[in-house]
């Protein structure tokens, strides 16, 4: 069984196609990166996968779960714009609550905040840096320690001490046997940590690799993203 199936996908808004038959498998286990560049319509594709948006055709599924608009899937997380958190509460009281929410154990609220580089204080979240509140996002999306996590722009505004921060944490986590599903711009950043990519562009996914495949060969993940763009861009002018 698959984390993810997607089946021919389409979107529009306005009678414009923003997503033009997106079909992808994501197998459960790892990290998986979605990339491409901006207006490519990741983004659009992550709300619908999170029943935020409502597709105009075609089919998903999380778990074998079908994905309805407005419908919760259990063991799921999410980490969108807006910020969930809560400014006029500390990093420990908006970390306590979502704990209420999902039934997690406190002792959870300790772990990732030392995970993810912060402390149990008075600061409020207001006050906080937009690195740090990314750090308290990624830390509120882990809790319950969900099967599958679905990031977009993760690494959006972060140093490269947040960055290296993060992303040892998505690796302890998929090591857990989890699945992380990303978009993101900043694909340098992915290129180490995930272990398949999709690349949309146009609508569509017009290629999918596996890190097994960058590594096989002296070219990086930009090299492949250029070569693909430039691919289709040659078929569609055909």
């Amino acid at each position: 069984m698959n984390a993810i199936e997607i089946g021919n996908i389409t979107k529009s808004y306005h009678g414009k196609k923003v997503l033009c038959g997106i079909n992808l498998s994501i197998p459960q286990g790892g990290v998986y990166a979605l990339i491409g560049p901006n207006g490519s319509g990741k983004t659009t594709l992550l709300r619908i996968l999170a029943g935020l948006a409502k597709p105009t055709g075609g089919e998903l599924s999380i778990f074998s779960h079908p994905v309805k608009q407005g419908d919760g899937i259990s063991n799921v997380s999410f980490m969108f714009e807006p910020s969930p958190l809560d400014g006029m509460l500390t990093a420990y009281q908006n970390l306590k609550l979502r704990c209420i929410a999902v039934g997690a154990p406190i002792k959870q609220v300790f772990r990732l905040l030392e995970q993810v580089g912060l402390k149990k204080d008075n600061k409020l979240v207001k006050d906080y840096s937009a690195g740090m509140k990314k750090r308290l996002e990624l830390a509120y999306a882990l809790l319950g320690s969900p099967e599958l996590l679905v990031l977009d722009e993760l690494f959006n505004g972060l140093d490269v001490f947040g960055i290296e921060l993060l992303s040892d944490v998505i690796d302890q986590y998929k090591k857990q046997n989890a699945t992380v599903l990303i978009a993101e711009n900043n694909i340098s950043v992915v290129e180490k940590l995930a272990d398949y990519f999709a690349i949309l562009y146009d609508g569509r996914i017009i290629k999918t690799i596996r890190q097994a495949e960058i590594g096989s060969c002296e070219k990086d993940i930009a090299y492949f993203l250029k070569e693909s763009i430039g691919q289709y861009e040659k078929s569609v002018k055909i």
